[in-house]
């Protein structure tokens, strides 16, 4: 899928307007409402038009084996960049545009999220994104692997081989490695129909 046609959609339903109480976030109704005995309303936290959107394949690389690349959108929580407020923890729904009609392509859970933080759905694993980790070689407390990375999308992708290693651990790296969350990140771009590789060592905690 389209990283462009891909949209974030919420239902038109009330919206609320926030107010800080301290430490503390409520969220007015505008207008008056009821609530008959067993029921209840929906309102709307947040509406945004055009907020931009990443398209991430990711995956976890650890000493047994690999996990099948997800597909993963994120966003930045800023004024700036189409939103800026608190955002609750809840479920996320994702539509594709097709034809005139917003079809449902996936659903998610997001956490509580501050402004300025990065807000990030975790949606389904897909086939046409696949790594696979070969062993190379086995000596005293050291092993050598080869990660291979495959795309069969007709356009370019964004990938992140997230290292569930400790970072000491993993050595000579063919390319060099980023740091997300403290740990070892392998960050790459794979073009339409193309593949990338990674080579490294992993030693032993003892050594």
């Amino acid at each position: 899928m389209m990283a462009e046609a891909i949209v974030v959609t919420a239902a038109r339903v009330r919206r609320v307007v926030q107010e800080d109480l301290g430490d503390l976030k409520a969220y007015r109704v505008p207008d008056p409402t009821t609530l008959a005995a067993r029921s209840h309303k929906q309102v709307a936290l947040i509406a945004r038009d055009a907020v931009p959107i990443s398209l991430v394949y990711a995956a976890t690389i650890s000493f047994g084996g690999v996990s099948q690349p997800q597909v993963r959108l994120r966003a930045v929580n800023r004024v700036d960049q189409g939103l800026g407020l608190p955002l609750p923890a809840g479920a996320v729904a994702l539509f594709e545009r097709q034809g005139g009609r917003e079809l449902l392509i996936g659903e998610s859970f997001t956490d509580d999220k501050a402004v300025g933080e990065e807000v990030e759905f975790k949606l389904h694993p897909t086939s046409n994104v696949t790594l696979e980790q070969r062993a190379l070689s086995t000596a005293r407390g050291k092993r050598s692997f080869e990660l291979i990375l495959r795309n069969a999308n007709p356009f370019s992708i964004r990938f992140e081989g997230d290292f569930d290693i400790d970072e000491a651990a993993v050595r000579n790296p063919s390319n060099r490695l980023a740091r997300k969350n403290g740990r070892n990140l392998w960050a790459t771009s794979v073009p339409a129909n193309g593949t990338a590789t990674l080579r490294y060592t992993v030693i032993a905690a003892d050594r």
